[in-house]
């Protein structure tokens, strides 16, 4: 038996198998060189990382570990082993709770298993980008992915980014799925996974949204524009039972968080440099009070001073933008020049490539997630660690600038659009 070509029906299958297993064996190649990298640094941090050599439970990890350390206690979601909290969302302390029952309080531990799931987060990206480019420039994004610097950093430290980021990436894959075919077990699959990284870090709680929005003016049809809001209203509902304990164990309505107020009030205050002057709770108050009185000195700043925090916004965007901008930090000197250059070419080839890729509906979902972080910084704050969530983004981008010679890995199909 032949097929149309000519080829062996058999051959035919044979062919297809052989490519699938390249395929995947290049893909599984590259997780392993993604968890070799940070496992690497996962057992050298502490040496020639000067922040963590330090301070290993430096920052965030402060507050993560002692939460963790009283759920396994069984003190509750609490400070004090007494104080309840919803200052910090759940999802990461509860992680590393179940890490230290199993494992327990072994730092090295943590990172190695942090090391695979950021390993992990290879593959999600690897699927939206051979959905938007094909197989080869998805591998090239999937190896990108597998070296970004600061992602490779990130798993040294007992912070939310590289859980949040895989979480994240894996309800974009599902909702991207959902939305191509549509498909509603992908649909609530994506609501899902997306309610579990809200859990994890809340700013995207409400950036289907926006993706909604868009989807409106571009004209998608209407049975996308429900699977939007399917993924949106399921997780919402994910973390609505976290929002109960709230209201219970605060004794005010707190949808996700009482940092909120922190997090304006550090980026919009008269120290503010378009990064993070960080300011704890008010002393004195408690926390839904302290949350809601920085949330008022903030506005009363912005109305005060409305040229002051205009003249913020481009700060914000740069320190956004930069490769190396902590929120608190610079970006100056010879290392910064001589990483800024490449980087800015970087973005650069990003913007081609989403240019090329303007119609394609994953394109427009990744486009606007980063435009949704870059509303995030301009309202708070700016900070290379704000926009690592969309690096994989500007990878996928990037990657689809590349020039197609061969004509054989071709550019996915503009035609989303019906």
């Amino acid at each position: 038996m032949t097929i149309a070509n000519g080829t062996p029906a058999g051959g035919a299958w044979a062919a297809r198998l052989m490519t699938w297993l390249a395929a995947h064996g290049a893909l599984t190649a590259i997780c392993l060189l993604a968890f070799v990298v940070r496992g690497a640094w996962a057992l050298s941090a502490d040496r020639f990382d000067p922040i963590l050599a330090g301070n290993a439970y430096h920052g965030d990890a402060v507050d993560h570990h002692a939460l963790a350390v009283h759920l396994v206690r069984g003190l509750g979601y609490t400070w004090d082993g007494a104080t309840p909290t919803a200052y910090r969302m759940p999802g990461y302390p509860l992680f590393l709770a179940a890490l230290y029952v199993t494992i327990g309080q072994a730092l090295l531990g943590v990172r190695l298993v942090q090391a695979a799931i950021g390993a992990a987060l290879c593959l999600p990206v690897y699927r939206i980008a051979r959905d938007l480019a094909g197989p080869k420039r998805a591998l090239v994004a999937a190896l990108s992915t597998a070296l970004y610097p600061t992602l490779v950093y990130m798993t040294g430290w007992l912070y939310s980014e590289t859980l949040f980021i895989t979480v994240l990436w894996l309800a974009l894959a599902l909702a991207g799925r959902a939305m191509a075919y549509p498909a509603w077990k992908a649909a609530a699959a994506g609501g899902a996974v997306l309610g579990v990284a809200v859990m994890i870090r809340p700013e995207v709680a409400l950036w289907p949204a926006l993706l909604f929005i868009l989807a409106l003016l571009i004209r998608w049809p209407a049975r996308r524009l429900r699977v939007i809001m399917a993924v949106q209203i399921i997780a919402l509902a994910v973390a609505l039972p976290w929002a109960v304990r709230n209201t219970i164990q605060l004794g005010s309505w707190v949808l996700l968080t009482t940092s909120g107020g922190s997090n304006l009030y550090a980026g919009n205050n008269p120290r503010a440099d378009g990064g993070s002057a960080w300011v704890y709770p008010v002393e004195g108050l408690s926390e839904v009070e302290s949350d809601r009185a920085l949330m008022r000195r903030s506005l009363d700043w912005i109305k005060a001073e409305p040229m002051a925090a205009l003249a913020l916004v481009p700060r914000k965007i740069a320190k956004f933008i930069a490769p190396l901008e902590r929120e608190t930090g610079g970006n100056t000197g010879t290392l910064a020049t001589i990483i800024n250059i490449p980087f800015a070419a970087f973005l650069v080839a990003a913007l081609a490539g989403f240019v090329r890729l303007r119609d394609n509906l994953r394109a427009v979902m990744l486009a606007s997630l980063f435009t949704w972080y870059l509303l995030m910084a301009v309202v708070f704050y700016g900070g290379s660690r704000i926009a690592l969530p969309v690096a994989p983004a500007l990878v996928i981008f990037a990657c689809a600038a590349w020039p197609n010679r061969s004509g054989r890995d071709r550019i996915a199909s503009l035609s989303d659009r019906s």
